[in-house]
């Protein structure tokens, strides 16, 4: 996310970082195909979004997280975040750079690392604190592409699973989305990906609440 927009009305932004964000995927995962952000347990196993029970995907939809507290929706550009802002005032609309923090060696991506994590961490909790937005509904947004979406899937996942006491399961449940920008992570190669890194596998073996306990 490039700069900073001004803020439209205090009394609807507050402190919302209006981020500049991205349209296009890069190029070397454009045109790969979307998988689930779930992989088998035995054999880890991808397996492809489009359930029939699955929401489907959709820009500027609310994906709730935490049931009347925080929900996860992604923004095709600026001009679309202003317009949600003006349109639902009720809502806080409010991202970071965070999810856009990883490195890449090669042609990965993700996912980023546990002191991104700690990080996003203390700013939700931060967001959820705020006597300022108590009773108000926290929207966190993204850019539309690949490398975002997933990142966020993973920063919000370990967000509600480590604060919240979710499962792993649990964690990742909401981002099951038909046709949603999530693609499982890769070796930090150019070479075809032999495995397939989902978001739930960093959920179940990366993200250990000890970890944060520092």
């Amino acid at each position: 996310m490039s700069g900073v927009l001004p803020s439209l009305q205090r009394t609807q932004t507050e402190d919302s970082n209006l981020k500049g964000i991205r349209s296009q995927p890069c190029a070397h995962i454009a045109n790969l195909p979307l998988l689930n952000v779930r992989s088998d347990s035995k054999d880890n196993e991808e397996m492809c979004i489009g359930e029939m029970n699955s929401p489907r995907f959709e820009p500027g939809a609310l994906y709730p997280l935490l049931p009347g507290r925080l929900s996860f929706s992604v923004h095709e550009n600026d001009d679309h975040t202003i317009r949600e802002i003006r349109t639902q005032p009720e809502l806080f609309f409010f991202s970071t750079d965070l999810q856009e923090k990883y490195h890449p060696f090669c042609a990965d991506f993700g996912p980023v690392n546990l002191g991104t994590v700690v990080q996003f961490c203390d700013y939700m909790q931060d967001k959820e604190a705020d006597s300022r937005l108590k009773g108000r509904h926290l929207v966190y947004y993204c850019t539309n592409d690949v490398e975002s979406v997933s990142n966020t899937a993973f920063l919000l996942a370990a967000y509600v699973m480590l604060e919240h006491g979710l499962s792993p399961e649990q964690a990742i449940e909401p981002f099951d989305i038909s046709a949603i920008p999530i693609m499982p992570f890769r070796d930090p190669t150019f070479a075809e990906s032999t495995f397939p890194l989902t978001v739930l596998d960093c959920l179940r073996g990366s993200v250990n609440p000890s970890l944060l306990q520092l």
